[in-house]
């Protein structure tokens, strides 16, 4: 009997199709003693957990479409080279037996060929999971810091490529999520609504300007899900976007799932104590960090809109649109 078509299956069918990538690609890195590999999360990504005598990894089985193998090498460098000049926690990339970091692997009921790669397992406590404390955006804000400090003293190897997150990477007509003016589900006037927002963001991103002070290559995704805590102290996963773009739009995404709790302005001088305690953060920064929200917002909406083949994305656009243009709508008549 014909298997079913891959864009037809559930989000668990999809993983179990992707699981044999991920078994796969243990073989390929020598981890044929491993466990099963359990799965972690299947969105932007697929990944994977195991467990070998030699430790616990994550395999990262990559979507087709968005970052071509060039990409995940020079995302595989800076890992490499923050693990080798810092004492910072980072996911470390394993070798396969043929020497490469990036394997690419087709198996059957996946109609396209899939990279993935594979990183030795680093503890902490998810930091989505738990109450957030003042000394939690603190420890968040070093971190950030210590993140860009490293990228702006860095020399990448030559072939170094990453996306650029700038006005036209992140809300133009070729942005890389998806122009958010396009957006299938928009009504008539949600369209215009997004569109007049869209312009106006960015003519106000090429008006702040992309001077080293406040733009460089930043982990573009720290968000709760890609922070663990241990012993006070924050730890980066998941640098897959990372990305060239603005320093504010990286605090936008470390403050983005508190920004409007109640407490919100001290987690953001909690977050400032830490970052400055490393690094300049001017004023002028923090001052377009509610336009990085906005844009931040759109991004997401583009990102979902362009995922309807993962059955768990298309249900998460129905629940985060109507709320995200009830807060454009509040932005723009300020």
């Amino acid at each position: 009997m014909p298997r079913k078509p891959y864009l037809e299956l559930t989000y668990r069918g999809q993983a179990r199709r992707l699981g044999a990538m991920a078994r796969e690609a243990l073989a390929r890195f020598g981890l044929t003693d491993a466990s099963r590999p359990r799965l972690l999360f299947h969105g932007e990504n697929t990944t994977f957990e195991a467990r070998a005598p030699t430790g616990r990894y994550v395999i990262r089985v990559h979507r087709p479409g968005y970052q071509p193998e060039a990409n995940i090498r020079s995302e595989m460098d800076w890992l490499d080279a923050l693990a080798r000049d810092t004492d910072l926690h980072v996911p470390r990339p394993r070798v396969g037996l043929d020497g490469e970091r990036v394997q690419t692997i087709t198996v059957e009921g996946v109609p396209e060929p899939r990279h993935v790669v594979l990183f030795e397992w680093i503890d902490g406590a998810r930091f989505q999971k738990k109450r957030r404390t003042q000394s939690d955006f603190h420890a968040i804000g070093a971190l950030c810091a210590r993140l860009h400090a490293h990228a702006a003293a860095w020399t990448p190897p030559e072939g170094f490529t990453r996306h650029r997150l700038d006005e036209e990477g992140l809300l133009g007509a070729e942005a890389i999520w998806g122009d958010p003016r396009q957006i299938e589900a928009l009504t008539p006037p949600q369209r215009r609504l997004v569109t007049e927002a869209a312009d106006a963001l960015q003519q106000k991103l090429v008006a702040f300007g992309k001077g080293p002070d406040r733009f460089g290559l930043v982990h573009a995704d720290l968000h709760t899900g890609n922070v663990l805590m241990k012993g006070g102290v924050a730890r980066a996963i998941d640098f897959d976007d990372a990305a060239f773009s603005w320093h504010a739009y990286d605090a936008c995404v470390c403050l983005q799932h508190d920004w409007r709790a109640p407490e919100r302005a001290e987690l953001l001088q909690a977050w400032l104590q830490g970052y400055r305690g490393v690094r300049p953060f001017p004023q002028a920064q923090v001052d377009v960090i509610e336009d990085f929200m906005m844009v931040r917002r759109l991004m997401i909406l583009s990102w979902l809109d362009q995922r309807r083949d993962n059955p768990k994305l298309r249900e998460i656009l129905t629940t985060r649109l109507t709320p995200a243009i009830e807060e454009l709508k509040a932005y723009m008549r300020r």
